[in-house]
């Protein structure tokens, strides 16, 4: 929590015992002014508050973090998490991870209602109270995962050079050497021993798609006009769904699109004149919005007044 809220929280708390009722925005306003009004000295108090208080969250993550085999990066650590390869192998896990991977399940069992970092609490002191010959299965355990790891990491970067050397460099053939037979070679196929290493490779050569995000519609814009035919189905749709009850929505626009398609100019006259009174309407708010003379709350009654005029 910041500075403030630990003055916001005391301030509350003293209105608590001496039975004031708090309404909330004269008192948001009361606390940022009382604040204001502190000396740097009074508001060192709640500063080592807020800074003990990160520190405890700090702590606590990195506990939570470890009993999930997982590295902590605080809020001051650098972003962006270097992306894991296709088939790079699993990192070697230390005994203390090893015996949290065994008793975590048990200690779940024992107590439900237990939050993470409470569990991580509880596996934390039980190892520190651990004699050695107690932790020695668990470092064997983290010794085999060691050499596991190890063994595996080479086999992977070997099997990435591999395919780097099968592949060529850009210009040449699979081999590496040029001539005609740089040009009719193909690519080695991929193995079970390289296909995670050429999946590297290719990866390597790939850009990120980027997608932009849509604009946020402004809320307060008018709404935007109606064709001919959005009139129409808006006239129409309510009759032909009191006809046929079963019919879905993809089928009803179906139906509308068909009849709208047959009927001439005269029947399709009321419809134009609905869509230009709207076309007229929608610019002239869209005029009076861009002005800041928009009262965004007539759009829909304006609407169904010209939908009535036709009626």
């Amino acid at each position: 929590m910041t500075p403030y809220a630990f003055f916001v929280q005391e301030r509350r708390e003293y209105y608590r015992r001496h039975g004031v009722p708090v309404e909330f925005t004269a008192f948001s306003k009361e606390c940022s002014s009382l604040w204001k009004e502190l000396k740097d000295d009074e508001k060192s108090r709640f500063q080592k508050m807020s800074e003990d208080d990160k520190e405890r969250f700090r702590k606590e993550s990195a506990s939570y973090h470890a009993s999930l085999g997982q590295p902590y990066r605080d809020s001051n650590s650098k972003r962006g998490r270097k992306r894991k390869e296709p088939g790079q192998p699993k990192r070697n896990m230390c005994a203390f991870l090893h015996f949290c991977a065994e008793k975590r399940p048990k200690l779940r069992v024992e107590s439900p209602a237990a939050s993470i970092g409470a569990l991580a609490k509880q596996l934390s002191l039980a190892w520190k109270v651990m004699t050695p010959d107690q932790k020695r299965p668990y470092e064997d355990m983290a010794m085999r995962d060691k050499l596991r790891y190890e063994q595996q990491k080479q086999a992977y970067e070997a099997g990435y050079s591999a395919a780097v050397t099968q592949q060529g460099a850009p210009g040449t053939g699979g081999g590496g050497g040029g001539g005609a037979n740089s040009t009719s070679s193909a690519p080695a196929a991929p193995t079970l021993g390289n296909a995670a290493a050429l999946s590297r490779a290719q990866f390597d050569g790939q850009k990120p798609i980027y997608h932009p995000r849509r604009k946020r519609k402004d809320p307060d814009m008018p709404k935007r006009n109606m064709s001919a035919f959005m009139f129409y189905s808006k006239a129409k749709r309510p009759h032909l769904r009191a006809q046929n009850m079963t019919l879905r929505v993809g089928q009803l626009a179906q139906i509308l699109a068909a009849q709208w398609k047959i009927m001439s100019p005269s029947e399709k006259k009321q419809f134009d004149d609905m869509a230009r009174k709207d076309k007229e309407r929608y610019e002239m708010q869209l005029k009076a919005y861009r002005k800041g003379e928009y009262i965004p709350m007539s759009d829909q009654h304006d609407i169904d007044q010209i939908c009535n005029m036709y009626q």
